[in-house]
C-alpha cells in the first residue's frame, strides 16, 4: 500500500489488572452492558405494563418481535420460534457495536476472535437442535445418506460451518475498515464529505447486511439439521 499507510489486523491490546485484553473485548463488554441497561429501562420504566391495545413504544417492540419471529420461522422452520430470542439479541449487539465505527471505535466484528466466538455459538445451536429433532442415531444416519461413502465429506462440510461463518463476517467487516482508512489516508486534510457518505454504506448498510446474512445462514443450517 502507499507509504505511511498501515492497518493493524489485530486490535490494540491493553494490560488491565495483569490481563492482556484487546480493545474489541472492552467494546463488546461495554455494548453488552449498555444493551442490558437499555433493556431494563424499556421494561421497567418505559413499558412497565403491557396493554391489550399497544401504543407508541409497545407498538415498536411488538413489531420488532413479530418481525424476528417471522424471519426465524420462515428460515429455520418449526424451530424458528425457539431461535428468535437468540437472533434478536445477536442482531442488536452486532448492529449497535457496528455503529461505534462512526465515532472511530474499532468494532468487535473486525476481530477474528469475536467472529469465531459467535460462530461457535451458532454451531452449537445448530447441532443441539439437530439432536433434539433426530436424536444421536438420527444424526448419524444423516451423514450416511444417500450412501456411506459421502458421510466423511458431509461431516467435514458441517465442521466447516463455524469457519465459514467466522471468516465471512470478519473478512467483510475488516475490508470495510481498511477501505475507510484508505479513503482517509488518500484524502488527507481534504477528508470531508466523501468519507461521511461512504461510511453510510460501510458502517450502516454493510453492518446490517452482514448481520442479516449471518442470521440467515445460521437459521438455514438449523433447518437443514432438523428437516
Amino acid at each position: 500500500m502507499g507509504s505511511g499507510f498501515s492497518v493493524e489486523i489485530n486490535p490494540t491490546r491493553y494490560n488491565i489488572l495483569g490481563l492482556d485484553i484487546g480493545v474489541t473485548v472492552i467494546t463488546a463488554y461495554c455494548v453488552s452492558l449498555a444493551l442490558l441497561i437499555f433493556g431494563l429501562i424499556v421494561r421497567f420504566v418505559l413499558v412497565p405494563r403491557f396493554k391489550d391495545q399497544p401504543r407508541k413504544i409497545q407498538n415498536i417492540l411488538e413489531l420488532i418481535v413479530e418481525s424476528i419471529n417471522k424471519f426465524s420461522t420462515n428460515t429455520a422452520g418449526e424451530y424458528g420460534s425457539k431461535l428468535a430470542a437468540y437472533g434478536l439479541t445477536l442482531a442488536f449487539f452486532l448492529v449497535v457495536s457496528g455503529l461505534l465505527e462512526l465515532i472511530t471505535i474499532r468494532v468487535p466484528g473486525t476481530d477474528i476472535n469475536f467472529t469465531i466466538a459467535i460462530s461457535l455459538m451458532s454451531f452449537i445451536i445448530i447441532n443441539v437442535m439437530g439432536l433434539m429433532e433426530k436424536g444421536i442415531w438420527g444424526r448419524i444416519k444423516h451423514y450416511l445418506k444417500p450412501n456411506p461413502i459421502i458421510g466423511f465429506f458431509r461431516l467435514v462440510s458441517d465442521l466447516m460451518i463455524p469457519v465459514s461463518l467466522a471468516c465471512r463476517m470478519f473478512g467483510n467487516l475488516l475490508s470495510g475498515l481498511v477501505i475507510m482508512e484508505l479513503v482517509y489516508f488518500a484524502m488527507g486534510n481534504f477528508a470531508v464529505g466523501i468519507p461521511a457518505a461512504l461510511s453510510v454504506f460501510f458502517t450502516l448498510f454493510h453492518v446490517l447486511m452482514q448481520t442479516y446474512v449471518f442470521l440467515m445462514l445460521t437459521f438455514s443450517f438449523v433447518h437443514e439439521a432438523t428437516e
